[in-house]
């Protein structure tokens, strides 16, 4: 996940004969990389550096600094200028992928639901911090629920909704992966980590589940109720475990089993827009 440390701040491929260049415009070599491309374009090109300044409407001065690459923070705008006159066209792509699950953190079930888990795991013991974020400086996603208790640490997705379960394996693989990190950020260093997804009792994540119960049987082989004695008692954490739980329900047993359980009683809310209207009418 991100980008390796060693990765140039400038990479090049070719598409159709054509050579296309992927550039990271946070990377402090980025100034002497650009420098080299241009002055390689220039010279193949055939022209003298005045010839260049002229051409893109720029001193010779600011080519000069450019190709040496003496410019900490380059002038986007001349550098397009500079590199508009050598032939090249250059786009910036802004993505914001990685605010997909901060936008969700906002959401009002998704927060409803993660104050009723983290009341519930500080209850039992556990020291609990919400939408950790991830990765070095700004950040490439959030964590929404680390938990501490002795040697032992959790993991916890929450979901309002399951529409795509592969999105739910990726951003639970990714949570994973990134853990060690966000549990050290802390100050945390658990021996054994626990994995729990937490999504809304709903007769719309009931059909969900059912209807990719084979492929959630194989991510999340843990049963609920193993992971609540784990949670309550301590002890060897169980696999990764996916239960369902209702924030309205004052029932000691919270984390509630799925469809992959076998049988149970109907959930008592409808679906995601039942659970947002009943919030927003208290």
């Amino acid at each position: 996940m991100g980008d390796p440390p060693d990765k140039p701040p400038i990479t090049a491929a070719r598409y159709n004969g054509q050579v296309q260049y992927s550039v990271r415009l946070d990377d402090p070599g980025l100034a002497a990389a650009v420098g080299r491309i241009v002055r390689d374009a220039r010279v193949l090109a055939g022209y003298s550096q005045d010839q260049l300044a002229q051409r893109a409407g720029v001193t010779q001065t600011r080519v000069s600094r450019l190709e040496r690459g003496r410019s900490a923070d380059p002038d986007l705008g001349v550098v397009t200028r500079i590199l508009a006159a050598l032939g090249f066209h250059g786009s910036v792509e802004i993505s914001d992928r990685h605010l997909d699950d901060r936008r969700q953190q906002r959401d009002p079930v998704h927060a409803w639901i993660l104050g009723h888990v983290a009341r519930r795991l500080a209850r039992a013991g556990w020291r609990v911090e919400t939408e950790v974020p991830i990765g070095p400086g700004p950040p490439r996603g959030w964590i929404d629920v680390l938990a501490i208790r002795n040697d032992d640490g959790l993991i916890g997705e929450i979901k309002g909704d399951i529409p795509d379960i592969g999105g739910l394996q990726r951003q639970v693989g990714f949570c994973r992966s990134t853990a060690a990190v966000a549990f050290a950020g802390l100050g945390w260093r658990p021996r054994r980590i626990g994995t729990l997804v937490v999504a809304l009792d709903s007769a719309t994540v009931h059909g969900q589940i059912a209807a990719n119960r084979h492929v959630l049987a194989v991510a999340f082989p843990g049963v609920p109720g193993a992971m609540s004695r784990w949670i309550r008692d301590g002890g060897a954490p169980p696999p990764a475990t996916l239960v369902l739980t209702d924030p309205r329900s004052r029932r000691d047993e919270w984390l509630l089993r799925t469809p992959l359980s076998g049988r149970r009683s109907a959930p008592a809310t409808g679906d995601y827009a039942e659970a947002a209207r009943w919030l927003l009418s208290r």
